[in-house]
């Protein structure tokens, strides 16, 4: 099923009043996977984020991405692999999601770049290292043999909308978080997480909680996630909480075996890194799982 979320793109020949697009002070291209439901956030040392689509020529994609807040306006660049430019979006004034719908790539990993607009502009200006500000990006995908995965397919609803992570706290009370059947925190393990080299742990097909990581942060950190599987098959779920019980990041491996994203700590603590059985799509026989998860500080 396509997102529901439609708003007008502009395609075309970017017009004499465009600023030149210059990479300032960019970190290296992040990856950008078929599902992937991520949050970033430009800053001044930090100004534009660029992506490898990962995914084979002949993909059709579904790429969002909203803005947290209503002061950033997000401008968007698409390239090919060799880095001819084939699609803008920047449609929309701040506070306004910008997409691509329903586009079929010719280019495997093509690249998407992420910038600050000026936040009244429709369509025109783009600038590196002068408009910040933080958004959730999303990619979907249907590949050429029809398979459709959906941006946040293991997500609860209002996560595959875009809601804000801090606004789907607020609704709820309780150990875990909303969404599929519920997940309680407190039965299972949890052990301290070591940044920057891989963390193994393992779920059971009987296995009712949470193997769980404590990860203490200094606030506005950024830690790149790598979470794969070693053996086994069960479809895993993901999710990070807050001290205080809210959300800031949910994900899965469902019919997969490795997410790669990164993760926005807003302030600074003991969080909790969550991984658990999901009984979604689950296979015909289902086998004990091994996994691991890296996190290197960027």
């Amino acid at each position: 099923m396509k997102m529901t979320l439609k708003q007008g793109i502009t395609i075309g020949i970017l017009v004499s009043l465009l600023l030149t697009l210059v990479p300032v002070n960019a970190q290296s291209a992040r990856s950008l996977n078929c599902g992937d439901i991520i949050e970033g956030e430009l800053t001044p040392n930090d100004s534009m984020h660029e992506y490898t689509i990962n995914v084979q020529a002949g993909t059709t994609i579904d790429i969002i991405v909203e803005p947290i807040g209503n002061a950033f306006n997000p401008y968007l660049l698409f390239y090919d692999s060799g880095g001819g430019e084939f699609a803008l979006a920047n449609a929309n004034k701040a506070g306004v999601a910008e997409q691509l719908l329903d586009y079929q790539i010719s280019s495997t990993n093509s690249k998407l770049s992420v910038y600050g607009a000026f936040p009244n502009s429709e369509g025109r200006y783009a600038s590196a290292g002068e408009y910040f500000g933080a958004y959730i990006a999303s990619l979907g995908c249907t590949l050429r043999d029809g398979t459709v995965i959906n941006a946040g397919d293991a997500a609860p609803p209002a996560v595959s909308n875009l809601t804000s992570p801090s606004s789907l706290a607020s609704v709820f009370s309780g150990t875990g978080f909303p969404g599929l059947a519920p997940v309680d925190f407190t039965n299972g393990i949890t052990i301290p997480f070591t940044a920057g080299v891989p963390n193994t742990g393992s779920v059971s097909s009987g296995f009712e909680g949470v193997f769980g990581f404590t990860l203490d942060v200094n606030a506005g950190e950024t830690y790149a996630f790598d979470f794969s599987k070693i053996s086994g098959n069960l479809n895993l779920g993901i999710a990070i909480l807050s001290p205080d019980n809210k959300i800031v990041f949910y994900g899965g491996m469902i019919a997969s075996s490795r997410l790669a994203t990164d993760v926005l700590f807003p302030s600074a603590g003991q969080y909790t890194i969550g991984v658990f059985r999901v009984d979604l799509l689950p296979p015909d026989t289902l086998e004990a799982t091994a996994f691991q998860v890296t996190a290197t500080l960027q």
